[in-house]
């Protein structure tokens, strides 16, 4: 059982995703694409493997603001659940931690005020009406694309 608090000691700005959960802000590494691979995360500079990388991390192309979860790791490329590396010399970050739970904090709602996500026991939901410096008082694993609300910060 969660108990609701109102202080925390990390947060991340969100990216509503409705395929992986908003990561843990341990970013372990970052660079820059090489090439593009289907599905694949290729840079010839990295060694994926001996920086400690592996299956279920989060990588999250910076430019298009798009996550993916790491399937399978080699020295210099990462297979992903998603496509999201279409071009090369596009800036990665790469994430390790589980997201236990956050807090979602809404910044802003001026092209909307609903605020869709799973809940850490699987529930989807909608919350209505919410409010600029709100902070939903459940903790979450996603914030899903039919938000409307923006500006968003996960707390833990």
């Amino acid at each position: 059982m969660s108990v609701f608090k109102n202080s925390f000691s990390v947060a991340a700005n969100v990216i509503p995703s409705d395929d992986v959960n908003i990561p843990f802000p341990n970013n372990v590494l970052s660079g820059t694409n090489t090439s593009v691979t289907a599905n694949a995360l290729v840079d010839s500079s990295a060694d994926f493997v001996t920086s400690g990388i592996k299956v279920g991390d989060t990588v999250l192309n910076n430019a298009n603001l798009i996550y993916a979860y790491v399937i399978a790791v080699f020295p210099t490329y990462l297979e992903l659940s998603n496509d999201i590396f279409v071009s090369s010399g596009v800036s990665y970050s790469i994430f390790q931690g589980e997201n236990n739970g956050c807090y979602i904090y809404v910044g802003d709602t001026s092209t909307g005020s609903n605020l869709e996500v799973e809940t850490i026991g699987g529930n989807v939901l909608i919350f209505y009406g919410v409010l600029v410096g709100q902070v939903l008082p459940v903790q979450v694993r996603k914030v899903l694309t039919t938000s409307t609300a923006g500006k968003l910060i996960a707390l833990w």
